[in-house]
């Protein structure tokens, strides 16, 4: 008000709260209290940027990766700023366009007249198949060009199975994944990367506590493109050893703590565990071959000395499969 502006801001409480009888304001949403509207059309408003505070980083695709997997955000300017491609619905296609304008690969939204990134093939397809206690998603050839850049999907249960992990693949372990798993029989997730996706076989991983009875796949996205050509694989042979990366024992550790894995043959030549730091930053690697179970970390880096205590990941990659787990060092 020192300006001499009385108009609210979009994160003012007054919008949209004015008297249930007031007739609407001329942006066509509820009145605003007060004398002076909020023009959630447009005035004020800066695409991308979701947690209102001038500018548009990662934080804020990531905000609205976390509202695509059906949350909700608490104010009605938010609902516009994310919807960067100006669909009128808010999903993980928002976020991606989010994340790397914030990266500055582009430098406009497609609401705003920029780049749309929407080539996803006629034919391209998305095969399920059921492991054990896991869901294995896959898919065809996908191209840079192709520009897909983010996924989504509901997952209807049945049965008694419930979620407890998930597993991006060498293909999707790039990009960011969220699980909306409020409603343990009724899944969101929703998916972003960075650089469009290329490449073909395992995208993803969901992991339940016990085999699924019965699922239905809702609505699966490629960008905003809803894939219909969806195959169900047949499982595998019971003797068909499953390249799997388990948890550690024991988690936390002192001394030492082993790391156990399952490693089709297939896998094995590309095969190893790499560890990191919370920072990201490559601790120690450790070569797995094809007869081995499980290896032994005991908390030293690659030049045997003692890391510091904290919290570190192992990586597993063989083939197309990458899987982490969270490790606990004490000292």
């Amino acid at each position: 008000a020192e300006n001499g502006d009385f108009r609210s801001q979009r994160t003012s409480p007054c919008i949209d709260t004015g008297a249930p009888d007031s007739p609407i304001d001329p942006d066509e949403t509820i009145a605003d209290m007060g004398a002076y509207y909020f023009d959630q059309a447009g005035y004020g408003l800066c695409y991308g940027d979701v947690d209102g505070d001038g500018k548009v980083f990662a934080y804020d695709a990531a905000l609205t990766l976390y509202v695509s997997a059906c949350f909700v955000f608490e104010e009605p300017w938010q609902w516009i700023a994310s919807d960067v491609d100006g669909n009128g619905n808010n999903t993980s296609y928002d976020a991606a366009l989010i994340l790397i304008y914030s990266a500055g690969i582009i430098d406009e939204f497609p609401v705003e007249g920029g780049k749309i990134f929407e080539h996803v093939p006629y034919n391209t397809k998305i095969e399920i198949a059921q492991k054990d206690n896991s869901l294995h998603f896959s898919t065809s050839e996908l191209k840079t060009e192709n520009n897909i850049i983010a996924w989504q999907f509901d997952l209807e249960l049945e049965g008694s199975a419930e979620y407890i992990s998930h597993q991006l693949s060498s293909i999707t372990e790039n990009g960011q994944v969220y699980v909306n798993d409020t409603n343990p029989h009724f899944l969101q997730i929703s998916y972003m990367t960075k650089y469009p996706l290329s490449g073909s076989g395992d995208i993803f991983v969901l992991e339940f506590n016990e085999p699924i009875t019965d699922f239905k796949i809702i609505d699966f996205m490629f960008n905003t493109t809803k894939i219909d050509n969806i195959g169900y694989a047949d499982s595998p042979q019971e003797d068909e050893l499953q390249t799997r990366l388990y948890y550690n024992y024991p988690n936390p550790f002192k001394q030492s703590t082993m790391i156990s894995f399952s490693l089709n043959p297939k896998d094995a030549e590309s095969a190893e565990i790499t560890i990191y730091n919370l920072k990201g930053q490559k601790v120690r690697r450790i070569a797995i071959s094809e007869q081995q179970t499980k290896v032994r970390w005991d908390g030293t880096d690659g030049n045997n000395k003692r890391v510091s205590s904290g919290i570190y990941f192992c990586k597993m990659k063989a083939g197309r499969y990458v899987s982490r787990k969270k490790m606990i060092f004490l000292k």
